[in-house]
């Protein structure tokens, strides 16, 4: 009888090992959703550049003002809880941007909502903007889009 109880126990006990590593790997990547890049402060929300992201092939373009703050707000959902969101602004060569955010360390989901300043000594151009997220997991996730920055507002 004891011999029985034992070898239930013991399959018991590699049953629960197995699946709680199972559920470890089946944590999904973090997801970013309603990306929106664009604007400045000031404006109305209508007016910034809506970028939906989850169709990876599509070609999206944002513009900016040099001098002036860039509107960036995106919806993230992270079952493995936010390590580390970042943001960087770049072209070939030049880094203008590279900031990253820890307001949401530990949470599984955030609206980000954030201005970012665009040098004053920025040159005019196309840039990329990367909107990254980084899980507790180590996963991460990304989304590129195409920024062009202007010294003055088009009229």
């Amino acid at each position: 009888m004891k011999k029985i109880i034992k070898s239930i126990v013991i399959v018991l006990a590699v049953s629960i090992s197995v699946v709680s590593c199972k559920k470890d790997n089946d944590v999904s990547k973090p997801v970013i959703s309603n990306l929106e890049v664009g604007g400045h402060h000031g404006e109305h929300h209508h007016k910034h550049r809506s970028v939906d992201l989850q169709a990876e092939h599509k070609h999206h373009h944002s513009k900016g003002h040099i001098g002036e703050d860039l509107h960036v707000s995106a919806t993230i959902l992270a079952e493995g809880k936010m390590d580390d969101i970042s943001v960087k602004i770049y072209n070939k060569g030049t880094e203008i941007v590279n900031v990253k955010y820890d307001d949401f360390k530990g949470q599984k989901n955030a609206k980000f909502h954030k201005h970012i300043d665009i040098p004053v000594d920025a040159k005019e151009g196309e840039y990329y903007f990367r909107f990254k997220v980084v899980d507790k997991l180590g996963q991460a996730t990304e989304k590129v889009v195409e920024l062009e920055l202007h010294k003055e507002k088009e009229k």
